[in-house]
């Protein structure tokens, strides 16, 4: 039974002679649909793996331990995921990396200050809801490409907000691109401080910081 499906769709659609720039869009949906469908079983274990990684950190959580709360047996772990890696990964790129943009892209253009402020909640609300899960993967980084989904996530998150500053502000895309990835970083410094490092101790709330911020960028 296959879980995961790496294609390299550019190869794909050439070696099947597609070249219809819809064809094309039709077979990457397709498969990013192959790759993301799981069956309920597996969704089972996805989702007490999620739980356990969540509570008790990866190098603690056995597969034994995971099998008895998703309700199966612990070789239907081995059978769908291969490796307990395999699986972290899985629960990473399957509850983590699967945001909803939607919220914050119909924004009307010229609005800089809202958009900034709904991109910064959007990162909060990613951040809270998966923040023990985040820490596990980036303490775990050295078996599994937790830093690559990061990474990608980040770098998807650069590419949708360049379009609208460029457009609100005039800029070029260089300018644009410098502009997005000092905002994130800054939202991010702000969530790491508040909720992990406290390094600086502040009673202002994270809308607050994030008001200032928005301030700063306009």
């Amino acid at each position: 039974m296959t879980i995961f499906l790496k294609v390299d769709v550019d190869s794909f659609c050439s070696a099947c002679y597609i070249q219809s720039k819809y064809l094309h869009s039709f077979f990457i949906w397709r498969i990013c649909k192959m790759v993301v469908e799981y069956s309920e079983k597996a969704l089972d274990i996805l989702t007490a793996a999620r739980d356990l990684f969540a509570e008790k950190g990866f190098t603690s959580s056995t597969t034994k331990e995971i099998a008895k709360k998703a309700g199966v047996n612990e070789v239907t772990i081995f059978r769908y995921f291969k490796t307990k890696e395999n699986l972290f990964e899985a629960v990473f790129e399957n509850f983590y990396f699967r945001p909803d943009y939607s919220h914050f892209e119909n924004i009307e253009e010229g609005n800089l200050n809202i958009f900034l402020l709904e991109a910064g909640h959007f990162f909060h609300s990613i951040f809270l809801k998966n923040i023990n899960l985040l820490l596990i993967g980036l303490r775990e980084s050295s078996i599994m490409e937790t830093k690559t989904i990061i990474d990608k996530f980040l770098n998807e998150m650069v590419i949708r907000m360049e379009d609208y500053v460029i457009k609100t502000k005039s800029c070029t895309k260089a300018e644009a691109e410098i502009f997005c990835i000092t905002f994130i970083s800054s939202v991010f410094g702000i969530l790491f401080n508040l909720y992990v490092f406290k390094t600086f101790k502040t009673g202002a709330t994270f809308d607050e910081c994030l008001e200032m911020l928005v301030t700063k960028y306009e």
